[in-house]
Formats: C-alpha cells, sequence, structure tokens
C-alpha cells in the first residue's frame, strides 16, 4: 500500500522520490529517486521547516495514531499519540524552478492579458469620446465668429452625420452672411445716390429761392419807394403818376 501510495504521488512532477520508515520494525521504504541519509534528520527539518540538500528540497513529517477512542469527548483529558514512523518527501529544486518559471511566465501572460483588456476598453473609450471633443471645439470656434472651421466626418456614423449636418450649418451660415453683405453694400450705394440726388434738390431749391428772392425784391422795391412818395407828395398830378406807376 506504501509503495502504490509513493508511486502515485511521484506522478506529481516536482516530486522525485519518496521514504517512509516504520519505527517498530526500524525499515525504510524508497521509492523514485531519493538519496537520503539518517544524518541529514536535523532538528529543523524534524521541526517541519523544509531542507535544500543537493539538488532537492526536502519535506519531513511524522506519522501518528492515538491511543484509544474516547466514548464521551471531555477537554480536560489530554489525547495520547503513538509515533508509528515518519515520512519524508524531496522535490527536485529543478523541477521547482522550472516551475516556478512557469507560474511567473503565466503571470506576465496573464497581466499582458489584463493590461490588453484594459487598454481596449480605453481605447475605445477615447475613440468615441474624441468625435464629440472636436466638434464641441468646432462648434465654440464657430460660435466666435470662425465660420471657415469644417468638423471633421471621422468616427461613428452617427457623429459623422452630426459633424456634416455642422458643416452644412457653417456653410449655410457664411453663404447667408456673403448674401446679406451684398444686400447691405447695394443698399449702401443707394442710400448713397438718394443722399447725392438729396442734395442737388436741396441745391436747386436754393438757387431758385435765391432768383425768386431776387425778381421779387426788384418790384417790391419800386412799389415802396412809390409808394413812399405817394404818401408825401401833395400835388394831385403827380399822385396820380405814382399810382399809375405802381398799378
Amino acid at each position: 500500500m506504501l509503495q502504490s501510495l509513493g508511486n502515485a504521488v511521484l506522478e506529481i512532477s516536482p516530486v522525485s522520490g519518496m521514504i517512509f520508515y516504520e519505527i517498530q520494525e526500524d525499515s525504510l521504504l524508497t521509492t523514485g529517486d531519493i538519496e537520503f541519509s539518517p544524518q541529514y534528520l536535523t532538528e529543523r527539518l524534524m521541526s517541519g521547516e523544509p531542507a535544500l540538500i543537493g539538488n532537492s528540497w526536502y519535506f519531513y513529517a511524522p506519522i501518528t495514531i492515538q491511543q484509544g477512542l474516547p466514548v464521551d469527548y471531555d477537554e480536560s483529558e489530554s489525547v495520547e499519540f503513538e509515533e508509528l514512523g515518519w515520512v519524508l518527501l524531496a522535490l527536485s529544486n529543478q523541477s521547482i524552478l522550472v516551475k516556478q518559471r512557469e507560474d511567473i511566465f503565466t503571470a506576465l501572460v496573464v497581466s499582458l492579458a489584463l493590461l490588453v483588456a484594459a487598454w481596449i476598453p480605453m481605447r475605445i473609450g477615447r475613440s468615441i469620446s474624441r468625435p464629440p471633443e472636436g466638434l464641441t471645439q468646432v462648434v465654440e470656434v464657430m460660435e466666435a465668429g470662425g465660420l471657415d472651421s469644417i468638423a471633421s466626418e471621422d468616427g461613428p456614423i452617427e457623429f459623422r452625420k452630426l459633424a456634416y449636418g455642422i458643416n452644412q450649418l457653417a456653410t449655410g451660415v457664411r453663404q447667408s452672411n456673403v448674401r446679406m453683405q451684398s444686400e447691405i453694400a447695394r443698399a449702401t450705394a443707394q442710400l448713397q445716390i438718394t443722399f447725392i440726388e438729396l442734395e442737388e434738390a436741396m441745391e436747386a431749391q436754393d438757387q431758385f429761392l435765391a432768383r425768386m428772392s431776387h425778381e421779387l425784391r426788384t418790384p417790391l422795391t419800386a412799389v415802396i419807394g412809390f409808394s413812399k412818395l405817394l404818401s408825401t407828395d401833395v400835388r394831385a398830378d403827380k399822385r396820380e403818376e405814382h399810382l399809375r406807376v405802381i398799378v
């Protein structure tokens, strides 16, 4: 049975051999490739701490059996054990190092996989958040008056449609501004023409009033003069002459 147990344990890759020791018969049963001398049974090894001897790690454990089977368990009574022997397990240090390297490599692969798994969501998140940030910047520039800015039509189809709509809106606003500036220029030119015509009309009016004033002032001066003569002259024939001139 111990031989079968030892062969089963040897199927574990780091295990290189086992030693079973039976005190009563003072006999050893060795399985596998193990070279061990009783002198290696130091107090440190027997205390349960592993020991590196040669190219193998050795693990020691006693084999005991409880004395008697108490019917009623009483915590005040001490339980006695009889030592039947001990078992010694040898693990190849080279196999352990290979296993450690494999574990380290597995840990590195898992860490790399975790980093990739963390990087992919970050990459996807940036690819999703970058188009809205770009559109927001373009809208802010357009709001400040930079209508020549063009939104980049990339990313998911929804953002491409939104960028296309923003570009079309900016194009429409630019065209409206061009038409408005053209209308303002045309209205300004028409206003200038109207102002020139108004100045010419006012100048013609001034000339007309000056001419009319001159034309009226000359006969009125004569009428006023003869009226004064009429009021001062006492002779009848002169007064009739003055009245004739006035009329």
